[in-house]
């Protein structure tokens, strides 16, 4: 399995409060709330179209904390929309590669 999902759902889940591999499998991947499970148990690749899922899903939330960080004027949200931003922004650009070094394979 690609160790790229582990990476990003570790760090959603230490971020998101009660944030399961079932939500990561759905919202995330597009796929069944079983599908992470699924790669992990048989050590299977994760699929094209559930990493070009992942990586839309995770510049869709970079931008949704960018516009909610701008909105704010409380210093406290600003800060924390600031790190989640950062955090998509970075897992972004990791599945980006991910998807760019498949492309070259």
């Amino acid at each position: 399995m690609t160790a790229i999902l582990e990476d990003v759902y570790s760090k959603i889940a230490a971020e998101k409060h009660e944030f399961t591999e079932t939500d990561f499998s759905k919202q995330y991947l597009g796929k069944s709330g079983t599908y992470f499970a699924y790669l992990k148990s048989t050590g299977k690749d994760v699929s094209d179209n559930a990493l070009l899922k992942l990586w839309g899903k995770l510049s869709a939330e970079h931008q949704a904390c960018s516009s909610a960080m701008s909105a704010t004027q409380h210093t406290f949200n600003k800060h924390i929309l600031s790190e989640w931003a950062e955090l998509y922004s970075q897992l972004c650009d990791d599945v980006f590669t991910e998807l760019c070094e498949r492309a070259h394979s």
